[in-house]
């Protein structure tokens, strides 16, 4: 039977929901996966468009449109008891809307253990506590024994290309950087995701040039045009989802740093 229960979120609000929840909308697409991956995916009953993982289990979800454009007639017609949303992805008057109607837990997910701090409290909102000290350990055990190696060789990490966009300071993705073993030249720069430019970077002279297949999907084209204008820079196609989604991707992020640092040029 579902009582009242009172959380903290990330962004210092206390959040009356029933407990344990049974119907479950989820706007972020690490989120929607790590609740599948702590055993609660059939208490979901909305995820965004962009919520692709696990394949074989969202499409059976009702889709509620983007991270950023929610729908809120269909959110109101699912009628939730929480919204679980996250700083970043989703956009601070949607969720003053939704939260007039239904009580919206907010993660603010910024480095590694921040992460590991989600996937803590997210145990806790949906009763899966055993499931996520488990998720928990695996991924710090992982990250441990993966992390040996660390080439410690300036790089930036490119997210988008019109305007050219790269990976800052107090990003997730700068923190998983980090644990590959880069050190990320925007790092002591102002913005988060700062535009830059051809000019800059050749300035700036990074030893590898990281090209994420998402948001922007860079491909091998890209590639080949950076490896002629960088020639002194290692340049590779990332996988943008090892280095930007959190919870349960990071099981496999680990091992992904590995076979990648083995492969760079040291």
């Amino acid at each position: 039977m579902a009582v009242k229960a009172i959380q903290h979120d990330d962004l210092e609000r206390d959040v009356i929901f029933n407990y344990p929840p049974q119907r479950i909308v989820s706007l972020c697409p690490s989120i929607t996966e790590t609740i599948f991956a702590l055993d609660a995916g059939k208490r979901l009953v909305g995820k965004t468009e962009f919520c692709i993982h696990p394949r074989h289990l969202v499409d059976s979800i009702s889709n509620v449109g983007g991270t950023k454009n929610v729908d809120m007639a269909k959110i109101k017609a699912l009628n939730p008891d929480l919204i679980i949303a996250e700083k970043e992805e989703n956009t601070r008057s949607k969720v003053d809307k939704l939260e007039v109607d239904f009580p919206v837990f907010v993660f603010d997910v910024e480095n590694f253990n921040g992460a590991l701090k989600m996937i803590m409290k997210l145990g806790e909102l949906l009763n899966r506590e055993e499931q996520s000290h488990k998720m928990f350990n695996q991924i710090r055990q992982r990250f441990v024994e993966k992390n040996s190696l660390q080439i410690k060789k300036n790089a930036v990490y490119l997210i988008w290309d019109k305007p050219l966009m790269a990976a800052g300071k107090e990003t997730y993705i700068n923190s998983m950087m980090e644990m590959a073993g880069f050190q990320n030249i925007f790092k002591g720069g102002e913005a988060r995701y700062p535009k830059t430019s051809i000019a800059e970077l050749e300035s700036k002279k990074p030893e590898y040039i990281l090209l994420s297949s998402e948001p922007y999907p860079y491909a091998e084209k890209e590639m080949k045009w950076y490896a002629k204008k960088f020639p002194a820079a290692e340049i590779r196609l990332v996988d943008g989802e090892m280095f930007s989604w959190y919870g349960a991707r990071m099981l496999k992020a680990a091992n992904y740093f590995e076979e990648l640092k083995k492969t760079l040029l040291l």
